[in-house]
């Protein structure tokens, strides 16, 4: 169940044979998972996993653009050599008058 509402997932086996349940979810939101597991003997046992879906802040959507993120940085970089280089021929004794 997912909100107390009964949902369909998808089931698959692992290497080892033992049943995995998988599903998406997109929708930002808060979601509570009830999962209830029987044994061969009747044996009931039910776990609760809560977790929530959040919408991404700018910087993470920023480092996500791969494009935008990498074109930043050469021109961030590009910046600091130009500010360095001026820095350097600024510091540069010039000659000196007698």
């Amino acid at each position: 169940m997912v909100n107390g509402k009964l949902f369909n997932f998808d089931k698959t086996a692992d290497e080892n044979g033992a049943a995995v349940f998988t599903s998406t979810f997109s929708e930002i939101n808060s979601y509570k998972v009830e999962v209830t597991a029987v044994d061969e003997a009747g044996n009931e046992m039910t776990t609760v996993i809560p977790f929530e879906i959040v919408e991404k802040t700018a910087l993470v959507k920023f480092y996500e653009n791969k494009p935008l993120f990498a074109g930043s940085l050469i021109g961030l970089f590009g910046l600091m050599g130009i500010g360095i280089a001026v820095l350097v021929r600024r510091k540069k004794p010039g000659a000196v008058e007698k």
